[in-house]
Order: structure tokens, then C-alpha cells, then sequence
């Protein structure tokens, strides 16, 4: 690739040496099937989602003298590319639709164009030579993104094993989560978006699923951690609490939580259990009632609930977080709340508690 330069103009990369492919099936679900709207809405009105575009076939290509910048933005031989664009379905019009004509995008500072991408290149990257395999994606802060983006990319294949895995570890639970999934021998290569990486030898798996609309092996997987876990959670009905989030705060969560506790729910902040043991609490739950967020994908560890309700603050997840539940053949709810100011998606909100009871009521969850 050479030294590296203030700019460079990269082509888009059209070819991969393709080192792992693996056919990808789903459960083909009829679109709401699963979907139990609340009293008064007309059904599925609302909330009918069309169904995500599948991968039906996962890859991973192999890199030497690869560049990493920021989240997931790669740079080798090929061109430049990022974790999704293997995939058939990827458009780059898509990509950077979102951030304007000639936006900047994530941490890398590109500029694209119809043909390639213009890039400013650091003067140095930190080099590593062992053989890694690279988990970088888009979120790496957020756990959403770990169960639907990250862990997915090493499920049903071992060619890791003897390889480092580059990834994210800004928290404590990102370690946690690699090694609940795959083990104590698993040894991860912190990898930090704000450093630029020149990666001698780099298995790079594509993103596998869209849209968080999981492949069945990915689900059987997650259901093979969480039965793996020992022990029994008494909680039938169990809320996910959002309290002490900084964004999106649920303004009248207190009246949330009094109106679910004397219908019999156990009030859990995820973050403050164990992995393992916020694992067997989603696990062994009937009844789970989340705020549309992060907490949301412990659904995949929800191998007894008879019913999801999911309280979305506002529509531009709704996708994302009906496609989950739906992969997961959970049946379930969606309730929005109201914001309480326009200052985007992540304002205070509030849902109306008699709306959330009644969905339950309905649903046969609560008497």
C-alpha cells in the first residue's frame, strides 16, 4: 500500500479474497404473525414492519498490510470497504445517504464520491503483525450491537482459534460477553476507533445479519449460552429498567414501576447483574416489558417468555427492534410513548402507564 499520505482517492473494493463461507438460514415467519397489538389500534396497523433484506450466505475475507480506520473502515490491496460491504444487499448510496452529498462519515473522515472515497490518511498507524481476526463494527459502545452486529460474526465457524480477535473493550461487560459466548481461551486485542491500525494478517468476517433480524444458527446459539447457564430464576415477570440512562430517560418510569410491581413484576437494571445472571433472569422470564433500547436484545436469551412488550419512545427503531422479536418467534407488543421536547430521538419521554396494563391484561400476561 506504501506510506501513507495526507489525502488518497480509494476505489471502492469489488473483490475479496473469501476465506469462509456459510449458508444462512431462517424461520420463515409470516410478518405478524407473532405481533399482538394494543387494545384500540387497529391491528397491525401500526407497527407492520416489511421484513429486512436476509444475508443467505455469511463470509470473510482475509487482508495482509490491511488499514483500519475508525470503527470499521477498512483499507488493503482491494480498496476501500467496510464490514458490510461483502454482502450482496450493501449499496454505498445507502451508506452514505444519511450524511449528505459529500458528508463526512463515523471517525475516519471520508468524503465519498460515485466512484471511490477520498480519505485523509494518518502519517502513522499503530502496527500490529500477529494474525487477528477483526470484530470492528458500527456502535462498538453499544450492547444492541455486540448481539446483533459483533458476536454474530465468529458464530458456527472456529477459524479464530489461534488467531487474536481485535475488538472494542471500552467496558468491562464487552470482554465479559466474548468470552460468556466463546470462551476462556478467547484472547482479544483491544482495538480503540480512535487509533488508525495497519493489520498485517486480518481475517475480517462481513456482517451477518440486517437489521437485527437474526440467522437461526445465531438464535440456537444464543439459546445454547443461556441453557448452559446453572441455576433457576424465580421471576416470572420481570420489567428492564431503563433508570439512570443518560439518553432517552423514560420521564414517568417511578409510575411505570409502582403500576408493573402490583401486577407482580420484578423491577431489573441489567447493567447492575452479572452476565450470567442477567442471562437466567431474560431466560427463565414469562413476561418481559422493555423500553425500546440496548436491553431490548436480551430477547435472544428469552427461551420461556410467552410474551414481549416493547415500549419504543419513537419510530425510527421500530424495524431493528420488530425484526429481533420476529426472528426470535417471540410474540409480542409494541407501545410508543411521546417525547417531551423535539430535540431528537434520544429526548425525555413518557409512555402511558394505563396503556401498558391494558396491553398486558390483554395479551393474557397480567390478571
Amino acid at each position: 500500500m506504501g506510506d501513507a499520505m495526507d489525502e488518497v482517492t480509494c476505489g471502492y473494493a469489488s473483490r475479496f479474497t473469501i476465506v469462509k463461507r456459510r449458508g444462512l438460514y431462517y424461520a420463515d415467519l409470516p410478518a405478524d404473525h407473532y405481533l399482538v397489538p394494543p387494545p384500540g389500534e387497529v391491528a397491525g396497523l401500526r407497527f407492520r414492519t416489511p421484513l429486512p433484506p436476509r444475508i443467505r450466505e455469511f463470509q470473510a475475507c482475509h487482508a495482509h498490510d490491511a488499514l483500519l480506520l475508525g470503527q470499521r473502515a477498512y483499507v488493503s490491496s482491494d480498496g476501500f470497504f467496510v464490514d458490510e460491504s461483502m454482502n450482496p444487499t450493501f449499496s454505498w448510496a445507502a451508506y452514505r445517504h444519511p450524511f449528505g452529498e459529500c458528508g463526512r462519515h463515523e471517525e475516519y473522515g471520508a468524503r465519498f464520491g460515485e466512484a471511490g472515497v477520498v480519505l485523509n490518511l494518518p502519517a502513522a498507524a499503530e502496527v500490529i503483525e500477529e494474525p487477528l481476526v477483526s470484530l470492528a463494527s458500527a456502535e462498538p459502545s453499544n450492547y444492541g450491537s455486540w448481539i446483533f452486529r459483533v458476536i454474530p460474526k465468529l458464530v458456527g465457524w472456529d477459524d479464530w482459534r489461534g488467531r487474536g480477535v481485535l475488538a472494542y473493550q471500552n467496558s468491562a461487560w464487552m470482554g465479559n460477553l466474548l468470552r460468556f459466548c466463546f470462551g476462556e481461551e478467547l484472547r482479544v486485542v483491544p482495538h480503540w476507533p480512535h487509533l488508525h491500525y495497519r493489520l498485517r494478517d486480518v481475517v475480517i468476517p462481513a456482517m451477518r445479519n440486517q437489521e437485527s433480524y437474526l440467522d437461526q444458527e445465531t438464535l440456537e446459539f444464543y439459546r445454547d449460552r443461556a441453557a448452559a447457564v446453572p441455576g433457576h430464576s424465580a421471576l416470572e415477570r420481570v420489567y428492564l429498567s431503563r433508570t439512570g440512562q443518560a439518553i432517552r430517560p423514560l420521564a414517568n418510569e417511578g409510575e411505570l414501576i409502582a403500576a408493573l410491581a402490583a401486577h407482580g413484576f420484578a423491577i431489573v437494571a441489567p447493567e447492575a447483574l452479572a452476565l450470567a445472571d442477567q442471562v437466567r433472569v431474560v431466560r427463565d422470564a414469562r413476561v418481559l416489558v422493555v423500553p425500546g433500547g440496548s436491553g431490548l436484545f436480551n430477547a435472544v436469551f428469552a427461551a420461556s417468555a410467552a410474551f414481549v412488550l416493547d415500549i419504543e419512545p419513537g419510530r425510527e427503531w421500530l424495524l431493528p427492534h420488530h425484526s429481533l422479536l420476529r426472528s426470535c418467534a417471540l410474540p409480542h407488543g409494541i407501545l410508543f410513548g411521546e417525547r417531551l421536547d423535539d430535540s431528537g430521538p434520544h429526548a425525555p419521554w413518557r409512555v402511558d402507564v394505563a396503556q401498558v396494563i391494558a396491553t398486558l391484561r390483554a395479551a393474557g400476561a397480567v390478571a
